[in-house]
């Protein structure tokens, strides 16, 4: 008879019990890792997600201050754009900060940290992006720009104008040089529609209106005789160096880092509260009161400001001498017109006198016909590359005189087209009444000139932007490769003139035109309008006509095409490990003495 087997069943329910209990907790146990994995990469997840939004902010202040600047180069683009940080709409411990450098290649690289919790999970984003320039940097930024020195010496406004907008008014004629220590002279009587910065100093010697702001890079003077001025500044006087100011109105405040005078006759009528008037950083070399609005003031001690700093012209450090323009824009010559005079490679050329009524030459796209009383000779144009464009339709002459003949730049068919003309030796249209120049309609002229250029009549032109495909270009268009001058400025000697002076224009009538000479300096004595640009090695502005700048060329680049906006182009990104922050020693513990 068997045995009975008694707590058997119970047995092996406790095991059975055990080996499930082992696999729910083992089950358990995956599932709180599996949570604690997921939750971390929830964590890691989100600080990703918050680099790249670090990245897409900081690249949104990028764009917006190459928007707000085309001319902007890398360096710029730098300094110009801040740094992005913030935190994400999923709570305050999930933050985010970019910021931008220049990697080693040369681009733009945004470094973007994301963080959760406090740190505890991080994320660094590094995005590469590259700066794509427009199709070319537009040299006619300003009304006048002198490298080496402007002189505004005659009686005739400079003033601006938008020759594609007729709805505008604004004061946009600015004056400006870009090589260290270059003065700006102002002795006209003519009023100044835009601001005037130098690179020197400023020294007005007359009576002087400028809507705009005076800055300068060292001083900036008025007169200290005692003869009355009627001087307006309507914007602000900023300089680097002294500010002498005498019998003049200052519409706006004055700012100088050195030292500080107040001749008779002083009004600043600055009137916004929360900003001072006057701020120096050096010595008041003279009485300390002034008139703002009618009301006689005293200059108060919270006036000087140690170590009180203004921005530079140009970028240029006034006290090193080889410090570079921040922007390009500020370049005397962007262009680089020294290879101008590689073209003298397809030479020898004719030399073309027109010297009366008998002897004519029209330029089209097609070709160039010469007369000279009855006989015909044709020449062929060429393409060529110059100063980093292609330029269709040149023609090739080593000196062109136009002195009782005549020249025309017209069409051949019905689409508009460039032409342009390559002067080895000088340029010359002379005050004779015979003489005639005429620039048709539909046809943009670029001239390119390696000697002196004389013109005394202007060229008539038709339509003073030239509409074509895929881009607008200027009617006329002058570069000079001269290379002469050491910047010297003077409006005297008006006969004498023009055997001083690269570029000397003495025309009684209309002119329009874009000039190009930063190795040359250029005299205008315009006893009539003058419309376009003046970028020279020095300019000499001494007529009494007017000088309207046309804000349109600020669109217009070097070949005479409408610019391209500059573009940021993203080149690639990569994650990293964020850098982990070195630990603290860890200090022994001092054994209490006994």
């Amino acid at each position: 008879m068997a045995k009975k087997q008694h707590g058997f069943t119970l047995i092996t329910v406790l095991i059975l019990t055990s080996m499930a209990s082992i696999v729910v907790l083992n089950s358990l146990r995956e599932n709180i890792v599996q949570e604690r994995m997921s939750g971390n990469f929830q964590k890691k997840m989100n600080s990703r997600l918050l680099a790249e939004k670090g990245v897409f902010e900081e690249a949104k202040l990028l764009q917006q201050a190459l928007l707000n600047d085309q001319t902007l180069d890398i360096d710029g683009l730098i300094a110009a754009t801040g740094n992005a940080f913030g935190s994400g709409l999923i709570g305050d411990d999930a933050t985010y900060h970019a910021s931008i450098t220049k990697n080693a290649a040369g681009e733009l690289e945004i470094a973007s940290l994301g963080q959760r919790y406090d740190g505890d999970a991080q994320s660094n984003l590094v995005a590469r992006f590259g700066l794509i320039p427009g199709n070319n940097l537009t040299p006619y930024s300003d009304a006048i720009i002198g490298c080496r020195g402007v002189s505004l010496g005659g009686s005739g406004k400079i003033t601006s104008y938008d020759s594609t907008d007729a709805s505008y008014a604004g004061n946009d004629a600015d004056v400006r040089t870009t090589v260290h220590n270059a003065n700006v002279t102002l002795n006209g009587t003519g009023t100044i529609k835009g601001s005037v910065a130098s690179t020197g100093s400023i020294i007005v010697s007359s009576s002087q209106s400028v809507e705009g702001d005076l800055w300068a890079n060292k001083d900036i003077t008025f007169p200290s005789g005692t003869s009355t001025w009627s001087t307006k500044i309507n914007g602000n006087i900023l300089a680097n160096g002294n500010v002498q100011l005498k019998d003049m109105m200052v519409n706006g405040y004055v700012r100088t880092e050195k030292n500080l005078t107040l001749n008779n006759g002083v009004h600043v009528n600055h009137s916004t509260a929360d900003i001072p008037d006057i701020l120096y950083g050096g010595s008041v070399l003279s009485s300390s009161s002034y008139t703002n609005n009618s009301v006689v003031k005293t200059l108060p001690d919270t006036a000087y400001v140690e170590g009180l700093t203004v921005p530079n012209v140009a970028g240029l450090d006034p006290d090193d001498p080889t410090s570079s323009p921040i922007y390009i824009k500020d370049q005397c010559d962007p262009l680089n017109i020294s290879t101008l005079s590689e073209l003298n490679a397809l030479g020898p050329f004719p030399d073309l006198q027109l010297t009366n009524n008998t002897k004519k030459i029209t330029l089209n796209e097609n070709k160039a016909v010469f007369t000279d009383n009855g006989t015909v000779t044709e020449y062929l144009p060429k393409e060529v590359t110059v100063l980093g464009r292609v330029q269709e339709n040149m023609y090739f002459f080593n000196n062109l005189t136009v002195n009782g003949g005549s020249l025309d730049a017209l069409l051949a068919g019905a689409e508009n087209k460039k032409v342009a003309v390559y002067v080895a030796g000088d340029f010359t249209i002379t005050a004779s009444g015979e003489s005639h120049f005429k620039i048709h309609k539909g046809v943009s002229l670029s001239l390119y000139v390696m000697g002196k250029i004389h013109i005394r009549t202007s060229p008539i032109v038709e339509e003073t932007i030239v509409k074509l495909t895929p881009s607008d270009a200027y009617a006329f268009n002058i570069y000079s490769g001269y290379k002469s001058g050491d910047g010297s400025l003077s409006c005297k000697d008006k006969d004498g003139a023009s055997d001083k002076f690269g570029i000397y224009i003495a025309s009684n009538t209309e002119m329009y035109a874009t000039i190009y000479a930063p190795d040359t300096d250029v005299r205008v004595d315009a006893g009539a309008q003058y419309t376009g640009s003046i970028r020279g090695g020095s300019v000499s502005n001494c007529g009494n006509g007017e000088t309207r700048y046309d804000v349109a060329l600020k669109n217009i680049t070097s070949g005479g095409g409408s610019s391209s906006g500059a573009k940021i182009a993203f080149l690639g990104w990569s994650y990293k490990v964020p850098a982990q922050a070195p630990e603290e020693p860890v200090e022994e513990p001092v054994e209490p003495t006994i």
